[in-house]
């Protein structure tokens, strides 16, 4: 396997990271690259998939492309039981 070559910009990124787990995510063989681009082909950039990119492209690699789940949020669940809470309530005979 061949590692992916960085340029300046990305090393210099990378050092201000903890980058203990990023050179075993950053080797890829061929075959996973072209897997990972048929991917991106297939999905897009949606708007919230380019606010992750921008913020970490790890966090846009993850959830928006090999759509790693992340557990729930307490806000999510809060809303979550929010809308059903109403939706029985509105819903009753």
């Amino acid at each position: 396997m061949q590692g992916l070559k960085l340029n300046q910009g990305e090393k210099e990124y990378l050092k201000q990271r903890d980058t203990r787990l990023l050179p075993a995510a950053r080797v890829a063989p061929m075959k996973q690259r072209s897997y990972l681009r048929a991917l991106f082909d297939e999905r897009g950039m949606t708007v919230t998939a380019l606010n992750n990119y921008l913020s970490c492209p790890w966090r846009y690699f993850f959830l928006n492309l090999v759509r790693i789940p992340e557990a729930p949020s307490v806000m999510g669940e809060y809303g979550s039981a929010t809308h059903a809470a109403l939706k029985q309530y509105f819903d009753r005979d």
